[in-house]
């Protein structure tokens, strides 16, 4: 999903990857 993520194992990206997707999907486009 991003680029510049940070590792796969730190829960941080799971949040951020998360919110970055609800947020994308909540958006018309």
């Amino acid at each position: 999903m991003l680029s510049s993520a940070p590792p796969r194992n730190s829960p941080l990206s799971f949040e951020v990857c998360a919110t970055v997707y609800t947020r994308q999907l909540a958006t018309p486009y």
